[in-house]
């Protein structure tokens, strides 16, 4: 059976190789999902006590962030 995989290993090295950068795409997103959900949590906690709601906003660079709109829907 280990000679099997590393016979397989051994003759598809790009495959390997392809498949763990699938799984670390993966996981980085999961991640950077996840520091997003605890930031518009974190934001929308901050904003209810002042009683506002939040807003999506975008950097120059295209990134998304969210604060508190104090102007509301105008």
């Amino acid at each position: 059976m280990i000679n099997k995989i590393k016979n397989y290993i051994s003759e598809h090295p790009l495959a390997i190789i392809i498949c763990i950068a699938v799984l670390i795409i993966i996981l980085l997103s999961n991640i950077l999902e996840n520091d997003m959900e605890t930031h518009i949590e974190k934001v929308s906690k901050e904003c209810a006590s002042q009683g506002y709601g939040i807003k999506a906003y975008y950097t120059n660079q295209g990134d998304k962030f969210y604060k508190c709109d104090k102007d509301g829907d105008k």
